[in-house]
Parts: C-alpha cells; structure tokens; sequence
C-alpha cells in the first residue's frame, strides 16, 4: 500500500503476508488536490441572479450539450415569466417526447425557475429521463405540483425515483407543519 502519496514510503502487509493482486492507494501530489469546490445556488438563494435572457442561453447551451433541439413550446414559455421571485404558474411539457437528452437540459430551467405545476402527461419520458427529472424537481424543489399522468414508459427506475419524490415530500410536510411545496 502506498501511504502519503509517496511511492517510496511502502508500508509493510499486515503480518508480513501479500495477497495475491496486490492493491495500492495512491493520492495525487498536494499541488493538485482539490482545495474548494462550489455548488449551484438553489432557487432562492442569495446570490442566485440570472435574468431570463440567461436561463434561455443556459438552456439552449444544455440542449446543444446534450444533443437535442430546444423545444419551441418550452421556449415560449420561458419567455413569458414575468417574475423570477415568485413560482411561474405552469411548465406545460404535455404530449412533448421527453428522452434522457431532454430532460437533462431541462436542468437549466430547473434550477432557476420554480412552477406551481409541471406538467408531464403524456411526454413519453423514457426510464432515464424520468430518473434524472424526478431527481431534479426533489433537488431544486421546483413544483408544487407534478402530472406525470399517461407516460407508459417510465421503467422501473423512473417509477422508483418518483416513489423517492413522493416519500420525501411527505416527511417533509410532516415535519414541517402542513408545507407541501410539491
């Protein structure tokens, strides 16, 4: 086993045994450790300050990343925010084919616009794009409520995820007094 990052310095196997495919740990010199990180602010969060023009850019940039058009309707619909201190009314995504790209650039949005309602009926979500999305609305508690109504494709994975969604939204209503932010 290597100790400190040093080749050189071996330390001796236990008991003076060595197993067979010996295993080393080493760590990168100090100069290229990683000293801070910084995480995406959440909605509402001091310092989270991006105007629409901005989000729409984020979006377009993640749908380019991700493979995938940006879809009109979504477009649209950003635009018409007139306020991004208080939760738009609706991310009306019904009947849009959502697969894992989609989703995933969808992120963007996510983060930094909060809805009363999500609308997912119907958008053929595929079992990652599910996932990652339920994974999302939890994260950046971006709706208060959420149709998933009519997606048949879900899988189990996305199924599981929404189940994770809804469990923890009710112990966080439970703990909180009534507050149901989904």
């Amino acid at each position: 086993m290597t100790m400190m990052g040093h080749p050189e310095e071996e330390a001796p196997w236990p008991l003076g045994k060595k197993s067979r495919g010996e295993k080393r740990v080493t760590f990168p010199p100090d100069e290229e450790m990683v000293l801070a990180f910084s995480e995406n602010r959440k909605p509402g969060q001091a310092g989270n300050s991006l105007t629409l023009t901005e989000i729409i850019l984020a979006y377009k940039q993640s749908c380019i990343k991700h493979e995938v058009k940006p879809n009109p309707k979504t477009l649209d619909q950003i635009q018409k925010i007139t306020s991004l201190n208080n939760r738009a009314k609706c991310l009306d995504l019904k009947g849009i084919h959502l697969d894992y790209g989609s989703c995933e650039s969808l992120e963007e949005i996510l983060k930094s616009v909060q809805f009363n309602l999500i609308n997912l009926q119907g958008a053929e979500l595929d079992e990652n794009g599910a996932t990652s999305l339920m994974d999302m609305i939890l994260y950046y508690k971006s709706a208060t409520h959420l149709d998933v109504s009519s997606n048949t494709s879900m899988g189990v994975s996305g199924w599981q995820a929404l189940s994770y969604l809804l469990k923890q939204v009710e112990n966080r209503q439970l703990s909180h007094g009534n507050v149901l932010w989904f």
